[in-house]
């Protein structure tokens, strides 16, 4: 799909993506290739897959979707809005753990660069949940937060979590660190919707008991 203007959560998740997938990785940065025939169609997948997650927060419509850096977004709508004008938006985003680097290097320095982008001026955490994974010691993490002022201010609760081979299409094969957002503008989100995001992210956690 054509690139579009990135809005200031999209900016916050990129700039974290960055600095992580620099310091985990260890070839030098190269241009990225277009995507193969089989990741198109692994995107095309997940696009649908997950749009049954979205669905589940008013938001099923695929609105958007980009593969940049070798990060994959996904944003949905309601049916009767759109990306460039929304009030409710659910953006998936999955980076793919660097071959030989340890998932829980990539999850912890992921959830960091996060965290540390919404602790900047112009952005408030309001509750945060952390957990860890069984093994490494991997973290995962809850966030409740809001972005910016005014009317264009983004209401978020974002779920960060780590995803293993098979559990989705794309890279294919391997581990990725999946945030699961639902943002509003125009006013706090519904208590269903916090509620909704913090039990997709408990999920994992609860069947280990």
């Amino acid at each position: 799909m054509p690139a579009r203007p990135l809005s200031n959560l999209a900016t916050t998740v990129v700039a974290g993506l960055t600095i992580a997938l620099a310091s985990c990785a260890a070839a030098q940065a190269q241009p990225a290739p277009p995507p193969s025939q089989d990741i198109q169609q692994a995107v095309r997948e997940d696009v649908l897959s997950l749009a049954r997650l979205a669905a589940g927060f008013d938001c099923p419509k695929p609105a958007w979707t980009g593969v940049r850096n070798g990060v994959l977004t996904i944003e949905y709508v309601p049916e009767d809005e759109d990306v460039r004008s929304w009030k409710n938006l659910v953006t998936v985003t999955i980076t793919p753990v660097p071959k030989g680097v340890p998932r829980a290097a990539a999850s912890n320095r992921y959830i960091e660069n996060i965290l540390g982008a919404l602790r900047q001026p112009g952005r408030t955490i309001e509750q945060l949940v952390e957990k860890r994974y069984s093994g490494d010691d991997a973290r995962a993490a809850w966030v409740l937060y809001t972005i910016g002022e005014g009317a264009k201010r983004e209401h978020n609760a974002a779920a960060i979590m780590l995803f293993g081979p098979g559990e989705l299409k794309f890279p294919g094969g391997q581990w990725s660190v999946v945030m699961i957002q639902r943002q509003q503008r125009g006013g706090p989100l519904d208590d269903a919707w916090i509620t909704l995001s913090k039990s997709i992210f408990m999920a994992p956690f609860e069947k280990k008991r």
